[in-house]
């Protein structure tokens, strides 16, 4: 298998032909990065024609080469083509709702991409809709999407959410850095009631509060899937969110990691904690660390006081499960 990484160049038309030269003849190329390259039209052209005939490309990262909707559209055209690509890398490449909607439409044909990234575009809501419409068909190929930093808001997040609930393929979601708030998490709970897959949910600096904390302790106390909830830098997060997502470890059996990494939290959160885990052995990661504003705060407020520390109970609980790291 040989592995072609290139970063920061400025393709031209010689370098072009070079690598479509590579890509039609020699199918022992599995891996392929280009990331914040330089691409101008005829390379992209040329990179979408190869596409179309190669039949041993697995990876594929055009991370922050700006390709815009445009180069979106030859990329799709090619995708349709194409039935070997499993991994595709769209990271920082100015894609708006138009030029998203033309990929899921290639994907959705192709039946190929399991994983693909699109951190740090703009296909807002309209594009969330129609990652949505590709998640709720039957046998969907994507099992790894990351839309994070893409400026959709409750449209697009309860759209892809109660698709959820019709997908049977997708593990990995993140959805981190858009301002989905609240109002989009009932539809998460009731995906999370119902789905049988997913394993890792990332809503990270989405504006989230307490309420979508308490949304979400019925599903995780019968969902038996997730493993990884991050919910960090949600400054409106506060103790009582923690406390009520906690006492769903007592019932759940199948969480490894939950993060409030950032968030609006006091020590008073691990105490919360750890009172749930003495009912839970399989967790293997809380993280209940709080933002420096938080921190300070909490510093001045108890200034001139004791604070009593949970060694005890850490102690206690640490011993039931040697493997389990707190982040406090």
């Amino acid at each position: 298998m040989l592995s072609v990484s290139l970063s920061w160049r400025v393709f031209c038309e010689p370098v072009a032909r070079r690598f479509e030269r590579l890509l039609d003849q020699f199918s022992c190329v599995r891996q392929l990065a280009l990331t914040n390259c330089r691409l101008d039209p005829p390379t992209v052209v040329r990179l979408s024609r190869a596409l179309q005939l190669n039949t041993g490309l697995y990876s594929l990262d055009l991370a922050g080469t700006l390709l815009a909707d445009d180069g979106a559209m030859l990329l799709a055209h090619a995708l349709q083509r194409n039935s070997s690509l499993r991994v595709l890398g769209l990271a920082g490449n100015g894609l708006t709702g138009r030029g998203c909607r033309l990929l899921v439409r290639a994907i959705g044909k192709s039946r190929s991409v399991s994983e693909l990234d699109l951190t740090d575009n703009r296909v807002g809501d309209s594009g969330c809709v129609a990652l949505a419409q590709l998640l709720a068909t039957p046998n969907c190929p994507v099992r790894r999407l990351l839309v994070c930093n893409n400026g959709f808001g409750v449209g697009g997040a309860s759209a892809l959410f109660a698709a959820l609930r019709r997908n049977s393929r997708l593990v990995h979601l993140e959805v981190s850095r858009n301002e989905i708030g609240d109002e989009s998490s009932r539809e998460l709970m009731t995906s999370l009631i119902c789905n049988r897959t997913l394993r890792h949910l990332s809503a990270s600096g989405c504006g989230l509060t307490t309420a979508t904390c308490c949304v979400l302790a019925r599903p995780l106390q019968s969902n038996s899937v997730l493993r990884v909830l991050v919910l960090d830098h949600n400054q409106q997060i506060c103790d009582a969110g923690v406390e009520v997502l906690a006492d769903s470890l007592r019932y759940n059996s199948s969480l490894r990691q939950l993060s409030f990494n950032q968030c609006g939290l006091t020590p008073l959160a691990l105490t919360h904690v750890l009172a749930a885990l003495h009912f839970n052995c399989t967790i293997r990661t809380v993280d209940v660390r709080p933002s420096n504003r938080t921190a300070v705060a909490n510093d001045d407020r108890s200034h001139g006081s004791v604070t009593s520390s949970p060694t005890a109970e850490l102690s206690r609980v640490l011993r039931a499960n040697p493997l389990l790291r707190i982040l406090a």
